[in-house]
């Protein structure tokens, strides 16, 4: 992407969505148990030009076996892309998006989905700006026919340089017409070697159902590609603390092993191998330690990528 030239840098001046990213990503992001499917298997590749197209199918308990294909298309004329997403229930999703920001300023992006077996689209817009001082993001999420109430959503973040390293505080809003809005806030310390981020989310109608907490994230210096993170929050709503712990090294160049652990009892582990050539191969595994004689306990996931 290209943003905006008198922006400050990029490794403390971040949307909303991306502070607290690096630990949220490594402990909640890309794992069997968090997508929500007991085994799935995934093939990548991706052509000189940026064509790329991926292949999956997944079962899950809820909605049984499920194949999809995405591919993404760049439109460099116009600076662009275009990305396509269907599904074997025929729903189809497309995206148009900016890949620069238009006078360094904005950028737009736009999804439709249509929900055949409903008979409606949902329309996603959005407008990232970035101008120097500040991060700025506007969306929302419409249906039509009308069938449901429509979401808007806006956020910022703002960073500054202090004498340790960098801080950055932002918020987000969530409205839907007819219901409490949300709010979400956050505030990120950045050294370097540490992140440290503390976070909220605010149900103002309903109290109870809101959810505090703090995430960490480093690099080792004995050991530059080692990341570590960890995260505590409470939530209200369920009384309850969760206690998240994960890991994430390169053993050499050609490979990748993760690992992460909660206090749910969620063990995972993640190995990715490049196969002396365009091909990498990425093995997954969830097991819930905790209730290890049930059926879902153990999830798996196999991914495939062509470069």
């Amino acid at each position: 992407e290209t943003r905006s030239k008198n922006s400050l840098s990029s490794s403390f001046m971040a949307f909303f969505k991306d502070l607290g990213k690096v630990a949220n990503d490594l402990l909640n992001k890309g794992w069997v148990s968090t997508e929500g499917y007991n085994y799935k298997i995934e093939a990548t590749t991706t052509a000189p030009n940026g064509f790329s197209a991926v292949p999956s199918i997944q079962k899950s308990n809820d909605e049984g076996i499920r194949g999809q294909v995405k591919t993404n298309i760049p439109i460099r004329e116009l600076g662009a892309s275009l990305s396509a997403t269907a599904n074997l229930n025929q729903d189809l999703t497309v995206e148009l998006s900016s890949n620069t920001y238009i006078n360094d300023l904005v950028k737009p992006t736009l999804e439709v989905q249509t929900k055949t077996q409903f008979q409606k689209y949902v329309i996603r817009p959005t407008l990232d700006f970035v101008p120097s001082f500040a991060r700025i993001s506007l969306g929302g999420v419409f249906e039509y026919p009308h069938t449901a109430n429509p979401i808007i959503n806006a956020s910022f973040s703002l960073s500054r340089k202090s004498d340790h390293g960098y801080k950055a505080f932002g918020a987000e809003t969530i409205y839907v017409n007819g219901q409490d809005p949300l709010v979400n806030l956050a505030c990120s310390f950045v050294s370097s070697t540490l992140i440290s981020t503390v976070f909220s989310k605010m149900n103002f109608g309903k109290p109870n159902n809101s959810i505090v907490g703090a995430s960490f994230s480093g690099s080792l210096a004995s050991s530059p590609t080692t990341t570590l993170a960890s995260e505590l929050q409470y939530d209200f709503s369920g009384k309850r603390t969760i206690i998240s712990l994960g890991a994430a090294t390169k053993p050499d160049v050609d490979s990748t092993l993760k690992g992460r652990i909660n206090s749910q009892g969620i063990f995972g582990l993640a190995y990715s191998q490049n196969l002396n050539g365009p091909f990498t191969v990425t093995l997954l595994a969830d097991v819930n330690v905790l209730d290890v004689n049930s059926p879902n306990s153990f999830k798996y996931g196999v991914k495939l990528n062509i470069a």
